[in-house]
């Protein structure tokens, strides 16, 4: 989570200061990204390992 937030944090606010509208754009991309990728992870990762674990435990059984 710590990491995740520096990364969003530090690539936003070099999108705004960034007086070249290219690297500034690419900046904001990242963060958006970075923001994306922490909240999949911290919200839908667990419920899909949590709603398939029967399917995951089952495989495994049979093998």
């Amino acid at each position: 989570m710590t990491s995740g937030m520096i990364l969003v944090l530090v690539t936003a606010i070099l999108g705004y200061t960034y007086s070249d509208p290219t690297v500034a754009e690419i900046c904001r991309t990242i963060s958006t990204g970075a923001l994306s990728a922490i909240l999949l992870i911290l919200f839908l990762l667990p419920a899909l390992l949590a709603a398939l674990d029967r399917l995951i435990v089952r495989g495994k059984d049979r093998g």
